[in-house]
């Protein structure tokens, strides 16, 4: 993930520094600009990969039952202690 973002990056600082030195095409006059449309692709991919890290990270979560309800479950099998089971802290009752 890191790999993708430090690409993407480094694609779009290429493409500012392409266009300052840009002396052989004339953009204005023509419309061609090579170094805008691989910095729109790379901020194109960039986004794409955020989009499925964004949606596929809770189902692997989930998947890996990295989830909050078998979280507690754990929680809660476990332990005897009070800081596990609050139950456990409490005084036993009281005979009759």
């Amino acid at each position: 993930m890191y790999a993708v973002s430090l690409i993407v990056v480094m694609i779009c600082v290429w493409t500012y520094v392409a266009e300052l030195l840009d002396t052989w095409d004339h953009t204005w006059e023509t419309g061609n600009d090579i170094e805008s449309t691989a910095a729109l692709a790379a901020l194109c991919v960039g986004a794409a990969v955020a989009f499925v890290r964004i949606l596929f990270n809770p189902l692997r979560n989930f998947a890996l039952g990295n989830h909050p309800v078998f979280l507690s479950q754990h929680l809660w099998a476990s332990g005897s202690g009070a800081a596990t089971n609050p139950l456990a802290a409490s005084p036993p009752p009281l005979r009759l």
